[in-house]
């Protein structure tokens, strides 16, 4: 989110949902894979988390879907 310095409501509020999302990616990576250790389980949301942000930055950019097809094959490469 691009907002000025001095708005720290908004940022807060803006960091207080990624926070949660982060959480939310962290819940599905326990729930659906067996192999991931449970105290790797937030570095590899993080790292979902990573590719997710940049994916939908550089989606919205380039105005095409190139970016977020190769975040999906880069999570698969993860998550194996």
């Amino acid at each position: 989110a691009e907002i000025p310095n001095d708005n720290q409501k908004i940022r807060t509020e803006i960091e207080k949902q990624k926070i949660a999302f982060i959480g939310f990616v962290e819940n599905l990576v326990d729930f659906n894979l067996e192999n991931v250790k449970l105290e790797d389980l937030n570095t590899v949301a993080r790292k979902i988390y990573l590719f997710y942000e940049s994916a939908i930055s550089e989606s919205h950019l380039h105005k095409a879907l190139w970016p977020i097809t190769e975040m999906k094959s880069a999570c698969a490469m993860l998550i194996e």
